[in-house]
């Protein structure tokens, strides 16, 4: 591949490196996401700093950087990988400025995107869900973790369903206690509302998750 960047020295071109491709850090090795090919790439952490380093430099510039690598050869071995994947061209240096880096920096368009609603048997629910509608909720996680009958149960889910109609929220999702009787009627309770998931186990369990 060195070979191939030494033939296009000295005809002001610079190796550039697709913005549409996106350098993930791991812990011992990187990973590259093509976003539109909607595809990744395992890599070396050294070749993510070396590209984050030397991307949209002259080849000029860039072979006297690749002198500077401990490993030549794998660094080589990656370049005509990237190479034969497509993911880096040439361009003439006086045209790099038209191909910024992706703003990879996200604003959610609320001031806040999810909440979780416990002990429901003591708040109204519709002033709730009007403040969350407010706020620009997108999504709301309500656990019912007390003693209940199942009867009790479809009535409660049957009620949020109710409250929840014409809402801005775009998922909702009901947590409750898992038990054998609960197991039996979880079909039942999805079939009565329009929720995305009805979830049924241990409060200890997903105390654990949380913590975690």
């Amino acid at each position: 591949m060195l070979e191939v960047l030494k033939e296009k020295m000295n005809k002001n071109l610079s190796i550039h490196f697709l913005k549409t491709c996106i350098y993930v850090k791991g812990y011992n090795r990187g990973l590259i996401y093509d976003i539109d090919r909607q595809t990744t790439f395992l890599i070396d952490l050294a070749i993510i700093d070396f590209i984050e380093k030397n991307n949209n430099k002259s080849i000029d510039l860039f072979i006297s950087e690749t002198q500077s690598f401990t490993d030549k050869s794998i660094l080589e071995e990656w370049l005509s990988f990237l190479f034969e994947k497509d993911l880096f061209t040439f361009l003439p240096s006086d045209q790099i400025q038209n191909f910024p880096d992706v703003e990879l920096v996200f604003n959610e368009p609320s001031l806040i995107s999810n909440a979780v609603l416990k002990n429901i048997e003591y708040i109204n629910l519709v002033e709730v869900f009007d403040l969350l509608d407010n706020l620009g909720c997108e999504a709301l996680q309500i656990q019912l973790f007390f003693d209940y009958k199942i009867n009790d149960l479809i009535n409660i889910v049957f009620e949020i369903n109710r409250k929840f109609q014409n809402r801005g929220i775009k998922h909702l999702e009901i947590v409750f206690n898992f038990n054998d009787i609960i197991e039996n009627k979880i079909d039942l309770i999805n079939s009565i509302n329009k929720l995305w998931n009805c979830l049924a186990f241990p409060e200890s369990l997903l105390n654990y998750a949380q913590r975690r």
